[in-house]
Order: C-alpha cells, then sequence, then structure tokens
C-alpha cells in the first residue's frame, strides 16, 4: 500500500477547514488551530487515520466485497465516477435514492427494468416504435442513467461505504448505520463523527484533496484485489488437523464393529463349549460305571 504523508495532504489543502462559528466541537482534538479565520486540521493525526481507513478498504475489496463510492455534490462527482470505474466498484455521484440501502429490493427491481431498457435500446427495439415515443424512451433511459448507471452490476448491499462530506450525504450515513455497513468518510470542520467507523478530518470541499482521497481508495481497492488472487497462485495447500472430538467420532465406528465381531465369535464359541462339557461328563460317567460293575464282580467271588 503507498505510504501517505502529511506533504502530500498539505499540497493539496487537505488542512483547510471552516469559519470556527460553523464548527462541531465533536472535532476539536483534531482541529490545529486558527489561521484568517478560518480552523487549520491537524494532519499528523490525518495521516494515520487515513492509513488506517485505506487498510480497511483493501481488506474488504480483498475478500470480495463491494465499496460503494459516494459523492454527489459537484465538486465531488466526476472524480468518483472516474475513481469508481477504474477500481471497478459501484458509485452514486449524481443523487442518493431514498431507500437504497434500507428499501434494496425495490431498488434493485428498478435497477433490473433499467438494465433491460438499456438492452432493448442496445438491440433496436426502437425500430417499431414512432418517433415520438423512441424520443421518449430515450429521455427516460437518460434520466434513469444518472441514477442506476453507477450501480446497474449491484446485486447486493455493499459491504462498506466511501463517502465524501457527510453532511452532504447524511441520508446515506443513517441508512449504513441501520444496516450496520462500515463508513468510510471525509470529515470537514463542520460535520459530524457520529455513525462513522473510519472518519478521516480533512477538507471535503477542494477538487484537488477530493482527487487524492479517491485515488487512494481506488488504489487501495486494485491493491487488495491483487493480493487475494495472488494468494492461491502460490500454490500452498493449507490442510485443517482434525480435531480430538473428530478422530474419536472416526474411532468409534471402528470399535463398535471390532465389539460385534467379538461378541459373534463368543457366541459360536458357546454351544462348542457345551459340546464338550457333555462328552465330558458323558464319558465320568461311563467310567464310573465301569468301576461299580468290577468292585460286584470281585465281591461275589
Amino acid at each position: 500500500m503507498s505510504k501517505v504523508t502529511v506533504r502530500q495532504l498539505f499540497e493539496v489543502g487537505a488542512h483547510f477547514g471552516h469559519r470556527p462559528c460553523f464548527w462541531n466541537p465533536k472535532l476539536a482534538p483534531y482541529i490545529y488551530g486558527k489561521h484568517n479565520g478560518i480552523h487549520i486540521i491537524n494532519l499528523d493525526k490525518t495521516v494515520p487515520m487515513l492509513t488506517e481507513a485505506l487498510a480497511f478498504i483493501s481488506k474488504t475489496a480483498g475478500s470480495g466485497g463491494k465499496i460503494l463510492f459516494v459523492g454527489t455534490k459537484k465538486a465531488a462527482s466526476q472524480t468518483i465516477q472516474k475513481e469508481a470505474e477504474r477500481c471497478g466498484m459501484p458509485y452514486v455521484n449524481f443523487h442518493w435514492l431514498g431507500g437504497f440501502l434500507t428499501n434494496f429490493k425495490t431498488v434493485k427491481s428498478s435497477i433490473k427494468s433499467y438494465n433491460e431498457l438499456k438492452v432493448k435500446i442496445d438491440n433496436k427495439g426502437l425500430a417499431n416504435l414512432s418517433k415520438k415515443d423512441a424520443q421518449r424512451t430515450r429521455r427516460k433511459l437518460q434520466k434513469l442513467s444518472r441514477n442506476f448507471e453507477g450501480i446497474c452490476d449491484l446485486d447486493s448491499p455493499p459491504s462498506a461505504l466511501f463517502i465524501i462530506d457527510v453532511g452532504y450525504e447524511g441520508i446515506a450515513v443513517k441508512e449504513a448505520a441501520k444496516l450496520n455497513i462500515p463508513v468510510v468518510a471525509i470529515v470537514d470542520t463542520n460535520n459530524s463523527l457520529e455513525h462513522i467507523d473510519y472518519p478521516i478530518p480533512a477538507n471535503d470541499d477542494s477538487i484537488r484533496s477530493i482527487e487524492l482521497y479517491s485515488s487512494l481508495v481506488a488504489d487501495a481497492v486494485l491493491e487488495g484485489i491483487e493480493n487475494a488472487a495472488a494468494s492461491p497462485s502460490e500454490g500452498v495447500m493449507f490442510t485443517q488437523p482434525q480435531s480430538s472430538e473428530a478422530t474419536a467420532a472416526e474411532q468409534a465406528p471402528a470399535e463398535a464393529s471390532a465389539n460385534t465381531t467379538d461378541t459373534e465369535a463368543t457366541k459360536v464359541a458357546e454351544p462348542q463349549d457345551t459340546q464338550d462339557a457333555t462328552e465330558a461328563t458323558g464319558s465320568t460317567d461311563d467310567t464310573s460305571k465301569t468301576s461299580t460293575s468290577e468292585e460286584e464282580q470281585q465281591k461275589q467271588a
């Protein structure tokens, strides 16, 4: 992962905050001071928090999760789309649809309709329509593409959100909090840290700073995917050792079968032993009879 430095953030103006009259007191630990009537953000605290957030994003992307890029204000719209497309992740850069996460089932059906309409137009399905109807269909597709173009391949809620300006995207933050979806966000001095899992105190209005944040996040996503793809190719096979319980469970049937065999052998041997005992008793009786007859003959003599 590329190392983020204070100098990089300083050069793009990430240290500039808002006027003190608009500040959020909860951001006080991350404010260095005031200069020319605006707050100055302490970049020494921003760097480790940004590094931690990038590590989380890389890990999430490497495990197959989807990172939803969110930035609908004018300064962030084009950058969010560019970087999200570069790393192959979904994005929302025009308007956050209310209930996008909490009512994803309905949104998913709208995405399906949009994809079907796009395929229909690509396959020249408007040839049989009148000029007026064809124009109306194209306008409908253009309107839907603003909301669904960035999420047309999203089949389930994302694994995490990357947000520029949590004050502007407050609905997205609340929906993610309700569904326990982690949020990585750029938080300026006039915004709140509530419901933000990985806050990054920095300027969220400068175009240059937004380009830097988005580029770093996209790089972290690509790195996580590359690392995940490289791991299986090393050819290392891992065999999980069996627990003592599993070993005992495997040995139990063998012991049971052995006991059954011994029992059957005992049952077969019992009749043979009985027969031998009977024969032995019979031979004893014959011997006693023979000795008795000999004694009687001697008495008579």
